[in-house]
């Protein structure tokens, strides 16, 4: 599936897109792999991605713990290979 091309090619994701961009595209910086796959849980709001960022002054509203050291890593799973 191409960028272009919807989940509609996906009966099972499509049926319960409630993960799915209402265009129904892959995000942007999802892996190409998921276009295969039909599971609504790879897909969306849901999918992999590839973007990693390096902040060292990031835009924020309030104040951070003084004490606050370490990296942020995404919550949940986050595929890097296609399942088996």
């Amino acid at each position: 599936m191409t960028e272009e091309a919807t989940t509609s090619d996906l009966p099972i994701s499509h049926k319960y897109g409630k993960s799915l961009s209402p265009a129904g595209l892959r995000p942007t910086d999802a892996p190409e792999w998921i276009d295969d796959i039909d599971n609504p849980y790879i897909q969306g709001l849901f999918a992999p991605t590839d973007h990693e960022s390096d902040e060292d002054d990031p835009r924020i509203d309030g104040e951070l713990p003084k004490d606050l050291t370490g990296a942020y890593f995404r919550n949940g799973p986050n595929n890097k290979f296609a399942p088996t």
